[in-house]
């Protein structure tokens, strides 16, 4: 319940994909990016005070600094410990410094490009009149949690410089 409300297709945080995101995909591919969206969860459901949150977030926080700490190099595992650090910004006090190590995980594993490689597949597909949207698909949840990576950041920025 925790998972849907929270999550609920994309509609809070919109670095996931409705299709591929799902709570038993999740849940199967990454421990710690599940844990961090039934914490959150528990948060918007129960509040910040709430001892479940409270329980919940301090098993979280030492994975966390230790996803801060340890580079990561795979596409998949990136793209996860992203999602991971943008759902952790989203509710933190120091949300900016974890957007920060969010974007330097997609510098490394070249996030940046994404808009243009998903460019790049449409135009092949409508110039070959192939129908293989699959490719496609994997193009555009990554270059969803590149857009949403950038959008947050942009939130911290502009609101650093409103508060100055």
């Amino acid at each position: 319940m925790v998972f849907n409300d929270h999550l609920n297709k994309d509609r809070f945080i919109p670095a996931f994909s409705p299709v591929y995101d799902t709570f038993i995909s999740i849940r199967s591919r990454n421990k710690l990016l599940f844990d961090t969206i039934i914490t959150f969860g528990a948060r918007a459901c129960y509040g910040a005070l709430s001892p479940t949150f409270q329980l919940l977030r301090s098993c979280l926080r030492e994975r966390i600094c230790n996803l801060v700490l340890v580079p990561i190099t795979s596409l998949s595992a990136g793209l996860e410990a992203i999602q991971t650090l943008l759902i952790h910004a989203c509710y933190s006090d120091n949300g900016w410094l974890l957007v920060s190590t969010a974007i330097r995980v997609a510098v490394d594993v070249n996030l940046p490009n994404s808009i243009e490689y998903l460019l790049v597949k449409v135009m092949a597909r409508k110039t070959s009149g192939s129908n293989n949207i699959d490719e496609e698909e994997g193009e555009l949840r990554v270059t969803r949690i590149w857009c949403a990576l950038f959008n947050l950041k942009q939130m911290y920025v502009t609101n650093c410089v409103l508060k100055k």
